[in-house]
């Protein structure tokens, strides 16, 4: 099952992509938030972010590479 689903979280810096995906699992009443990830998609490829990646980094490297 593939399910998209986008949501605005507010920014606390240098959160990572487990704490991220722990909250996100909590406001949506997942209770197995390890079985699900967050993955960053870019022109049509897509990556698993690891739990130890930083969001808001990988964003911040993005921005600088695009612009």
């Amino acid at each position: 099952i593939i399910c998209f689903s986008y949501a605005t979280m507010p920014n606390v810096p240098h959160m990572n992509t487990a704490r991220l995906n722990r909250i996100i699992a909590h406001q949506h009443g997942i209770t197995n938030p390890d079985d699900y990830g967050l993955y960053l998609i870019v022109n049509g490829f897509e990556n698993l972010l690891s739990p130890t990646e930083c969001p808001d980094v990988i964003r911040d490297r993005l921005r600088k590479v695009i612009i």
